[in-house]
């Protein structure tokens, strides 16, 4: 994003290629002029890039022989209209504008003038279908060019389609030189990068920071600068597909080996920063919390130490960003990793259903019922409620939060035994050996099987039920 100043012949090339647009232009009173007792604009001679200069007192005349405008609405005051207003009428007219409207506003005094003032700039802001918006803010009395920024934020952030935007301002000089229109649409990117990056931020929806990302990469490509490009489409790439795995939880391809897509993002922050520095600035403002955000968050095997803690991050990771239903499955997949064996924790080929089946079998026996049933709150979230007792919001969003707590307390802890008469996890592990034979075997036990294993707490019982599957597979 470059810094706004005087507009160039891009400027010019970028504007005259736009189809019919709406001006939207303010007009104030002008200065007043002691010696005639009037109010007055002083004629100048306007300029932008490289197209002849136009002399006019009103700037929004000039812009009308710069560019191709359909429409202008002049939001002006009573007073201002009554002495500048057949004016400029007429001169705009001259210049070919037939669709001219004055737009009455307030004087702006008071609360409810300024709401006044806000609506007729996002009416005017929202023009037909296919038409696109020119706002001249030069002649912006008091706080008028304040709202008209915060009324052009506001449409483009709630409007589905909000037209494009080009702003303008006349930068007046008394000297001889000309006065340079200049082109300030780097403001509407910063608006953009503004929501982009607080939805981001807040919910971890890349889109509108991606789309920006790979358009100065195209640009730059181009332009030749191959080794930018390159940066800031890797950035775009490592975004998006973080962005997509942790929209649909996809815990494997956000924190497993080497292609694990916070790990990737990781690496791009670092490699890319002076490149988002220099083309990217908003982007670059937040590289620090995004790094911090997925920072050692990638693992080889999320049965470890670290493998559980990160899946613990990203629990809660997914709490602060209030998305309560991801956070708590989240958090019940972390526990039954925490009570799984090999075949049981890591997503991928070498995943076993029977091995965990078994790791939540023993999770259950470890940690359901209560108040704080983790199953039972994930359910009442992920069925909408659809029970004889749904809870309420505000309970449901401390359980969930507390569960989180639980499990990252947990950590720091010995794994407890699953039920009474177990030893250090013993009988746990001979239940989940019996289950991976069954897979082995491509056996598919009756329900009455795996009942009677997940109660069986004899380990000579288990020891001999394992050996005859050995025999029956030899």
């Amino acid at each position: 994003m470059s810094a706004s100043g005087p507009a160039d012949s891009l400027v010019v090339s970028k504007l005259e290629a736009l189809p019919r647009r709406r001006l939207v232009t303010f007009l104030g009173t002008g200065q007043f002029d002691k010696s005639s007792g009037m109010y007055r604009y002083e004629a100048t001679r306007y300029a932008l890039g490289d197209l002849p200069p136009v002399e006019t007192p009103f700037v929004a005349r000039a812009i009308c022989g710069f560019v191709d405008v359909g429409q202008v609405r002049i939001l002006a005051t009573d007073k201002a209209w009554s002495i500048h207003g057949n004016a400029l009428f007429e001169a705009l007219r001259d210049s070919g504008v037939e669709d001219v409207t004055h737009v009455r506003i307030p004087d702006g005094g008071s609360e409810a003038e300024l709401w006044e003032l806000f609506e007729h700039l996002k009416q005017q802001l929202r023009p037909q279908s296919g038409w696109e918006i020119v706002l001249d803010i030069t002649h912006g009395f008091r706080c008028q060019p304040f709202y008209a920024a915060a009324a052009l934020s506001f449409v483009r952030a709630v409007d589905e389609d909000p037209a494009p935007v080009r702003v303008l301002y006349g930068a007046y000089r008394r000297s001889p030189e000309d006065s340079s229109i200049w082109d300030l649409t780097p403001v509407v990117e910063l608006l953009d990068w503004a929501s982009a990056l607080t939805l981001f931020l807040k919910t971890g929806r890349a889109a509108g920071v991606v789309a920006p990302a790979r358009q100065a990469s195209r640009l730059l490509g181009r332009q030749n600068d191959r080794a930018e490009a390159e940066a800031l489409r890797l950035m775009a790439e490592a975004l998006d597909q973080f962005s997509e795995n942790f929209a649909t939880v996809r815990t494997g391809a956000l924190l497993l080996g080497e292609k694990a897509s916070a790990r990737r993002l990781e690496a791009v922050v670092d490699g890319s920063r002076e490149s988002v520095i220099r083309h990217l600035p908003p982007l670059a403002d937040v590289l620090p919390r995004l790094r911090a955000m997925v920072e050692g968050l990638a693992v080889e095997d999320l049965g470890t130490e670290q493998g559980l803690r990160s899946l613990g991050r990203l629990a809660r990771l997914y709490l602060e960003k209030e998305r309560f239903l991801e956070a708590i499955s989240l958090v019940r997949e972390a526990w039954i990793c925490r009570y799984g064996s090999e075949g049981a924790i890591n997503p991928g080929p070498d995943f076993v259903k029977e091995a965990r089946e078994s790791a939540e079998a023993e999770m259950r026996r470890a940690l359901d019922g209560g108040d704080y049933d983790v199953s039972g709150v994930r359910n009442d979230l992920d069925h909408a409620g659809f029970r004889p007792d749904p809870g309420r919001a505000c309970r449901l969003k401390r359980q969930v939060k507390a569960h989180i707590e639980k499990f990252e307390q947990a950590l720091a802890a010995p794994l407890p035994p699953t039920s009474p008469g177990q030893n250090s996890g013993e009988v746990s592990g001979m239940r989940r050996a019996v289950r991976l034979a069954w897979a082995a075997l491509r056996y598919n036990p009756k329900p009455e099987e795996s009942e009677s294993l997940d109660t069986e707490s004899d380990l000579a019982a288990l020891d001999t039920k394992l050996e005859e599957l050995i025999r029956n597979r030899g």
